[in-house]
């Protein structure tokens, strides 16, 4: 197209006519910036088409790791339910002589076992979320909620594991107590744990009924059980509803670019 220019302007001057001359002359410059300028929207329409593709691919590898943090949140919660309940059942068993001279050695095992053996960690998946960050590509998010609520993800998952960690410490004082002052075997015994791990039963006859006279082991359960209370009522349940929100919000996201 240039060169049909080149040729009409050639032949313009010299047939002296000037003034159509100047006029191809424009429009030969005219198609050139025309031609820049496609070419620039080109450039631009494959970079965002590239942008996009890449944050719709991090908001599916987000959301497929919140849909199974959302998983071992309920599995822990499950777990941790289980164990406020036999800490409830320990705490009201002390200082009742009467309870504890009838109550039996496999009961007290079966509510001791999961509060001193059962450890609540959440399993928290976030390599998607931390290279998104990592790597400036959450500027990349046009969905504006979804990127005011991956900018703050990590604060809220520090609260939440700040009272996770306070109710290791509990389970953990809990543990180390029975661990130096009472017997593991014990309630390996009465549960029918050493039958399964294939190990003769402790032939001597220890108890573990003297805790529930102790108020160092009282009050460490009482601790325990406070803990874990506000990381079941409140903690979880105000965490699996920001996971359950950030994956409505992704999969809405990502179902309106179908």
């Amino acid at each position: 197209m240039i060169k049909f220019f080149r040729r009409i302007r050639k032949k313009l001057l010299k047939e002296n006519k000037f003034k159509t001359y100047i006029f191809y002359a424009v429009g030969e410059i005219a198609l050139v910036v025309i031609g820049i300028l496609i070419a620039l929207y080109l450039d631009n329409v494959n970079e965002q088409n590239a942008i996009e593709k890449k944050q719709e691919n991090h908001l599916r590898l987000i959301m497929g790791e919140m849909t199974n943090n959302l998983d071992s949140l309920q599995t822990e919660r499950e777990a941790l339910g289980k164990i406020l309940m036999s800490n409830r059942l320990i705490i009201s068993l002390f200082n009742n002589q009467e309870k504890i001279d009838t109550l039996s050695e496999s009961y007290l095992s079966d509510i001791l076992f999961m509060p001193l053996t059962r450890q609540i960690k959440f399993d928290n998946e976030n390599g998607a979320l931390t290279e998104l960050l990592a790597s400036g590509g959450l500027k990349d998010i046009k969905n504006d909620t979804i990127r005011s609520v991956l900018a703050s993800w990590d604060a809220k998952l520090s609260v939440f594991q700040s009272q996770e960690a306070g109710l290791y410490k509990s389970f953990n004082v809990a543990h180390n107590l029975v661990r130096k002052k009472g017997s593991f075997r014990v309630i390996f015994d009465q549960l029918g744990l050493s039958e399964y791990l294939e190990i003769s039963v402790a032939s001597d006859t220890e108890s573990n009924k003297h805790f529930l006279t102790s108020k160092e082991f009282e009050n460490i359960m009482l601790n325990y059980l406070a803990i874990g209370d506000q990381l079941y009522r409140k903690y979880y349940p105000s965490y699996q509803k920001d996971l359950e929100q950030l994956i409505k919000i992704i999969n809405q996201e990502l179902s309106s670019k179908k």
